[in-house]
């Protein structure tokens, strides 16, 4: 069985506590959550069986899972995008590329370390 290299999982741990930093302040994400919350609440108190309960649990999970894998796919679509204008040969794509990263990542990253 192969040992997990420290270094490596303390960059995953810092990684992630950014993460949640960003969440947190987030108010999108947050709005998400308190809406999520009171459709929690509400299917507790409907009093379900736990075969409707197991139904619908399998039906958000896999609801999810294609939310994830769409967003995963147009992740890597987007890399593929950025990549294809890094490596271009026109002078004006690297420039023109690199401005568009500042303002992009400036809009989504408010988190300063």
């Amino acid at each position: 069985m192969a040992v997990p290299r420290m270094d490596i999982l303390s960059e995953n741990v810092g990684r992630y506590k950014r993460l949640n930093g960003i969440v947190s302040s987030d108010g999108e994400y947050q709005a998400i959550l308190r809406k999520s919350d009171i459709y929690s609440g509400e299917l507790d108190r409907m009093d379900l069986s736990k075969e409707i309960r197991l139904l619908i649990d399998r039906y958000v999970s896999e609801q999810n899972a294609l939310g994830s894998r769409f967003g995963m796919l147009a992740y890597l679509l987007g890399f593929s995008d950025c990549k294809a204008m890094f490596f271009q040969k026109s002078q004006n794509v690297l420039p023109e590329f690199l401005i568009f990263s500042l303002i992009f990542f400036a809009r989504i990253s408010p988190v300063t370390e």
